[in-house]
């Protein structure tokens, strides 16, 4: 995090980028690197899956749809 404050990191990435950083989403992922988390990719997580048609369901709704 390089030393910076919350502010001065939102700065940063208002200057790297075009559109400005969201100040609440600034502080959210340095309270996640405070509490240990190493990367912004998704973490996986339980539940629903990430595809959930399977190609006996894709099957039926094109029936319905098409018939």
């Amino acid at each position: 995090m390089k030393g910076l404050t919350p502010k001065e990191i939102k700065v940063e990435l208002d200057n790297v980028h075009s559109t400005s950083a969201l100040t609440f989403a600034v502080y959210n992922w340095m309270n996640e690197f405070k509490c240990g988390r190493t990367s912004t990719c998704d973490a996986p997580c339980s539940g629903r899956p990430i595809e959930a048609a399977t190609q006996k369901s894709s099957i039926k709704s094109k029936r319905y749809c098409f018939d």
